[in-house]
């Protein structure tokens, strides 16, 4: 961020707890939030405004901007492992009304009916999961029947 945009930043944090900006506090705070981008430091600005109940500080901000990272990876971890984009178009079992790769009881039962020698569900195994996410829709029907 450059110094206009934590100013900026800075104001709209101060507006909610009521603290009068200045040069030195918008110095400061740039000093210790201004390497961020302005869209990573002010979506973390307001998840912490939203949860906070005391005054927000940079520490915060970097908190939270190390956690909402955190948390991509790990979703981009689970996306690995669960297909991506896959696990999106995936039907939704009648049963439980979740999408077929999120539901266990349905992952169970496409294993057994699948028999991955490698006591995994599919979806997670490395080398039954390329052949798992490749079921045709009328595949994924069947399968659902089965369920």
């Amino acid at each position: 961020m450059n110094i206009t945009e934590t100013q900026d930043l800075v104001a709209k944090i101060f507006a909610v707890d009521g603290r009068e900006v200045n040069d030195q506090a918008v110095a400061s705070w740039h000093g210790a939030i201004g390497h961020l981008r302005r869209e990573v430091a002010g979506t973390a600005a307001k998840a912490c405004i939203q949860e906070l109940t005391v005054k927000v500080m940079p520490a915060h901000i970097l908190t939270k901007v190390r956690d909402q990272a955190r948390e991509r990876s790990q979703r981009e971890i689970t996306e690995d492992k669960t297909g991506g984009k896959f696990s999106e178009s995936a039907p939704i079992c009648d049963a439980h009304g979740k999408s077929m790769l999120k539901c266990l009881p349905c992952q169970k039962a496409l294993a057994d009916s699948h028999k991955c020698r490698h006591n995994l569900y599919p979806i997670y195994c490395v080398e039954c999961r390329d052949k798992f996410q490749k079921l045709s829709i009328i595949e994924w029907q069947k399968h659902k029947q089965i369920i």
